[in-house]
């Protein structure tokens, strides 16, 4: 909706690297932005290829933003569209994140050159999920890059059966009222069983009415 145009991203890997291996291949030009990831320690960054990047200043400035455009630095006027553009998009990370940790992520500063943009050690183990990106007919990459330490703490909570542990705890709550409802209306047949006892068929076919069987 902010762009105007139909917006597609699928998610093509998740792997780990050291930091040095995703920093070298980063092109120069490039747009990075340095995210804060509060309450955790440290930062993540996020890069999008320029070519989705010059397509959205396109579209932003009432173009098509269909025609493929030749690398160059942003201009300042560039940056501050693409800042307020980054902003919304923190709102969808909040939420991807909202059943493992309460993220206050935030927006630190842009960069356009690769050298200026180290958030870790180059030897650091980093997670890297790389997506595709289609603005139109324009396509693209988008890579977050999350360093280990960032995630530390709560690396027990990124397992799958935390994550669907979870999406149970909340839908048992969210519809606890409507169990209890349907429930109430159900015929079924109840058996109590008070105790009970091994005896001897014998012993059975001998019972008589006063006959006293101890539990």
């Amino acid at each position: 909706g902010y762009l105007r145009s139909s917006v597609k991203i699928e998610v093509l890997t998740v792997d780990q690297f050291a930091y040095s291996e995703f920093s070298n291949a980063l092109s120069n030009p490039a747009f990075l932005c340095l995210i804060d990831f509060n309450p955790l320690d440290g930062q993540i960054l996020l890069d999008i290829s320029t070519n989705v990047i010059y397509t959205i200043i396109d579209r932003l400035l009432g173009g098509e933003g269909t025609e493929k455009q030749q690398i160059r630095t942003f201009t300042e006027i560039e940056l501050s569209l693409l800042t307020k553009m980054i902003q919304k998009m923190l709102g969808d990370v909040k939420e991807a994140w909202s059943n493992v940790i309460d993220l206050k992520p935030r927006l630190e500063k842009i960069e356009t050159n690769p050298q200026f943009a180290q958030i870790v050690p180059h030897n650091e183990a980093i997670a890297l999920i790389t997506m595709n990106v289609e603005v139109g007919p324009i396509e693209g990459m988008m890579n977050f890059c999350i360093p280990y330490i960032t995630i530390e703490p709560i690396i027990s909570k990124l397992s799958s059966q935390f994550w669907f542990s979870s999406v149970r705890r909340s839908s048992t709550t969210q519809y606890l009222g409507v169990l209890k409802e349907k429930l109430s209306s159900v015929d079924m047949d109840v058996v109590a069983e008070i105790g009970s006892i091994n005896l001897p068929i014998r012993d059975v076919l001998g019972l008589r009415t006063g006959d006293i069987v101890r539990l």
